[in-house]
């Protein structure tokens, strides 16, 4: 069963499915959208501390992510931004999203909501490699 939605706020992280991490980091995380988990329990500050420790970087893509979606509530509208949001963030080829901004409201009597993030990559490499090379990396 997908995670309430609803719990997306600035800070949340998205990890895509099948993304490798060290051992010694441990997070909990709840399938939000197809292909991609909600990290529970790990704050960016804190996800990248636990990832230093262990040798690996979090790395910050500067372009930024956006999505704008009408619903007929906000938690379909939620539902669909993410997935537009995530969508963008794959094609990519990065394997995690830092949600920078959720903003909802109405027009015309329609809950929208408009959400702005970040695309991050988890590696275990200092540099960013090209997008072929970033998933052969995620699927060994």
């Amino acid at each position: 069963m997908m995670e309430s939605i609803t719990t997306i706020k600035q800070g949340s992280l998205m990890l895509a499915q099948g993304t490798p991490l060290p051992a010694s980091v441990r997070v909990e995380s709840a399938p939000c959208t197809p292909g991609w988990s909600l990290l529970n329990n790990a704050s960016p500050q804190r996800l990248k501390e636990l990832l230093t420790q262990a040798g690996w970087y979090f790395l910050f893509i500067a372009t930024e992510l956006e999505a704008t979606v009408y619903g007929w509530n906000k938690e379909t509208a939620i539902r669909k931004a993410i997935r537009r949001i995530t969508a963008q963030s794959k094609a990519a080829q990065y394997n995690c999203v830092e949600i920078m901004r959720v903003e909802a409201n109405r027009f015309l009597g329609f809950p929208f909501v408009r959400i702005t993030a970040h695309s991050r990559q988890i590696q275990a490499t200092e540099t960013l490699t090209g997008g072929r090379a970033r998933i052969t990396c995620i699927s060994e």
